[in-house]
Order: structure tokens, then sequence, then C-alpha cells
């Protein structure tokens, strides 16, 4: 991914004061052949539009990837996670309705104890003690 983005700031100035080149370069003496064609694949769909994109979902199947490799290593299966935003079921109790919820930047995803899954959008609320904005996901 460094090279990547190195590679897109030498494109974007090329002078001799941007370090990004020189850093490129020094990235390229520790990498083989195939791990630069990546990073120059991965410069390619990055410079179409939407890099953050790109990056996001890059970095989703680098992480698999690498999860695979360390589990192929230590002879171990692979964690088996939630491969959703969505959070674990959690544990039913009577009388009592639970849930669990994963927000990001207000961008919330929330699993009943019922196996129920929704997707909404907090509500952001001023918390007047660190003055700051903070988001209210609410409760189950």
């Amino acid at each position: 991914m460094a090279y990547a983005l190195y590679n897109l700031s030498a494109a974007n100035d090329p002078s001799d004061s941007n370090r990004a080149t020189g850093n490129r370069k020094a990235l390229a003496d520790e990498m083989d052949g195939r791990q630069i064609e990546a990073a120059q694949e991965l410069t390619r769909r990055m410079a179409q539009g939407k890099p953050m994109k790109v990056l996001d979902a890059w970095l989703k199947t680098a992480g698999t990837q690498q999860s695979a490799r360390k589990s192929a290593q230590t002879g171990e299966a692979p964690p088996q996670g939630n491969a959703g935003p969505f959070p674990a079921r959690p544990a039913k109790r009577p009388g009592v309705v639970s849930c669990n919820t994963r927000c990001n930047n207000g961008d919330c995803y929330r699993t009943y104890d019922n196996g129920r899954q929704i997707h909404f959008q907090a509500k952001p609320k001023f918390n007047p003690f660190n003055n700051q904005m903070e988001w209210d996901s609410g409760s189950c």
C-alpha cells in the first residue's frame, strides 16, 4: 500500500522536493517483482477515482490473506468471526431485550438477541463535559 501511495504522490508532484520518489525507490528495493506488480495494479485502480474505496477493499482482502497465511504457518484454523459489519448476537436473558451495537462515525449496526439485525444512523448530540459532539446510538 505504501508503494502505491508514494507512486500517486510522485505522479502528482514529480519535482525534486517531493520525497515520495526516493521513498518509493527504497521500498521497491525491498520488494520482489510480484509485490511491485500488485502495488502498481493498486496504484492504477486508485488513480481511476475513489481511492478510499479501493484502499478499503484492499485492506479487507489483505487482512484475510494475512490471517490465512498466519494460520497456515501455525497450523491453526483461521478465526471464524463476523464477516459483515453486524456485531455478534448477544445471549438471551429472560424478561430483557438485549442487543450488541457497533458504530463507526454514526453509522451503526445492531444485532438483537432474537437475531434481528438493523442498520441505522446515530444522532449527533453535544457533550457539555468535553465540549464535543458525540454519536448517540440509543439503547436496545
